[in-house]
């Protein structure tokens, strides 16, 4: 369970990131065409204020104190050393010198310079790549826009770490690669909506009030890199059918009375070890059929449909997903990746600057607490709203492993007023979720692996 709850939170933060792969010739090489040189900060742009990075002897020198603060560190200059200071690392310069100190977690080292500092308009100029570098960055030249890239995942780390400690939790968490287990799951989420007519406040007779449980049962069998996922929903609503009744006609008010003559959804998942999903099971079907895609479901009756995902990921992002998820944490997957990877310019990694800030923003100001029960150790993660708990997820780990673990959530709230989206209503909504799984081992069991399948481009040109 550890490795699928780590695989879910890391494919939320790959998943919006696009490519943007041009390729790329050897670090800092020049380039004949003569347009600015433009540095970049993990996707956002190191503006100077006079002099203007150069490429000099076939490397790249940049203002030194502009880059080192955006980087964070602290910088100081006398006797012409440049010292420069970050936490755990430190970078010693002098000018005109062909060597460097660099300390990092105490160790010091001497380096060879492949371009000395040099003053230009009172300005110092340092090679940007080995100041990055010997700051724990990760730097990629991109010929063709003339740009530096600057990638620090330390950064992400301490911003995640510091703002969303439950997404560090799961990044952090190893990775189980052989493991073969059985994990067996079920929950409640149940609740309802109250639907009032435009600037009407008080309870009347035309508010519409619509209940709802939906019961998930679930069993997870991975064994040999292959995960099989299978998954029953159990709906059941009230009012949905009379509420869609009062509506006008239309493709919603279709769709609402699908889903309220549907009382289960079952749905088969497959993964392999290549990271293809292979979903099957009348779910599927009642799903497209509740949005009126017609077509889809006729191609998909009774088939199991194969989508690549792990290849999606990978072209979409770059980085190999199978690199990453076959590291010991996602943390040091994404690490090695970005590392290895010299096409990972400014576009892409603003998008995952964005994704990263995008996941604090819905987990963040998660808190924690540990305490040991039946010597296991119990880990809390809650998120607390304005007036009440969002969740809070409880894990029991044993040999860094989670034996157990339980969500539990619960909120009220009430839409804004939506004028802008020409809606003549509003909806207050009160809801709880309780969901809990334990695991075992996996013993005989084997996942199987679907062979007549119908693959993802073949269901997007038929449907």
């Amino acid at each position: 369970m550890r490795k699928f709850l780590s695989v879910i939170c890391f494919m939320c933060l790959v998943f919006l990131a696009t490519g943007a792969m041009a390729g790329a010739e050897e670090f800092f090489e020049f380039d004949a065409v003569e347009k600015p040189i433009t540095v970049t900060y993990n996707g956002s742009e190191i503006h100077f204020s006079d002099t203007q990075p150069e490429i000099m002897d076939g490397r790249t020198m940049v203002p030194l104190r502009a880059v080192f603060e955006r980087v964070g560190c602290e910088v100081s200059f006398e006797d012409g050393v440049i010292t420069a200071e970050r936490e755990n690392h430190s970078v010693r310069l002098s000018i005109g010198s062909e060597t460097a100190q660099v300390e990092r977690d105490g160790k010091s080292e001497t380096h060879t310079l492949d371009a000395v500092p040099v003053i230009i308009n009172d300005r110092t100029l340092v090679p940007v790549r080995f100041i990055a570098e010997a700051l724990g960055c990760q730097t990629n030249w991109n010929p063709n826009m003339r740009e530096v890239v600057i990638i620090d995942v330390d950064a992400w780390k301490k911003q995640i770490k510091t703002d969303a400690p439950l997404v560090d939790f799961l990044f952090a968490m190893p990775l189980a690669h052989e493991s073969a287990y059985l994990s067996k799951g079920d929950g409640v989420i149940s609740g309802k909506m109250i639907i009032h007519p435009k600037n009407s406040d008080e309870a009347s007779d035309t508010e519409t009030e619509i209940g709802f449980s939906f019961k998930l049962v679930q069993e997870i069998l991975s064994n040999e890199g292959n995960k099989q996922i299978t998954s029953r929903i159990e709906m059941k609503f009230d009012g949905l059918k009379e509420y869609a009744a009062q509506m006008e006609a239309g493709s919603r008010r279709d769709a609402l009375r699908r889903l309220a003559s549907r009382s289960v959804l079952a749905i088969e998942a497959v993964i392999d070890s290549e990271y293809n999903l292979y979903l099957s099971g009348s779910g599927l079907e009642d799903i497209l059929a509740i949005f009126s895609q017609e077509q889809a479901t006729d191609v998909l009756k009774g088939k199991t449909l194969k989508i690549p995902v792990g290849t999606m990921l990978s072209d979409a992002t770059g980085l190999p997903l199978g690199t990453i998820l076959q590291s010991e944490t996602v943390w040091d997957g994404l690490e090695k990746a970005i590392k290895e990877d010299k096409h990972l310019f400014t576009q892409s990694v603003k998008t995952l600057d964005n994704t990263i800030r995008m996941l604090i923003q819905c987990m963040g100001g998660t808190k924690t607490a540990e305490t040991d029960k039946r010597n296991q150790k119990e880990t809390q993660h809650y998120i607390s709203g304005e007036d009440a708990p969002l969740y809070k997820i409880d894990f029991m780990l044993q040999d860094s492993d989670i034996t157990e673990w339980t969500i539990t959530a619960e909120t009220k709230k009430t839409a804004p007023d939506s004028a802008e989206r020409e809606q003549d209503h509003k909806v207050e909504l009160e809801w709880k979720i309780a969901f809990s799984a334990d695991r075992s081992e996996a013993g005989d069991s084997k996942v199987s692996v679907p062979d007549k399948v119908l693959d993802w481009e073949s269901f997007l040109k038929d449907s």
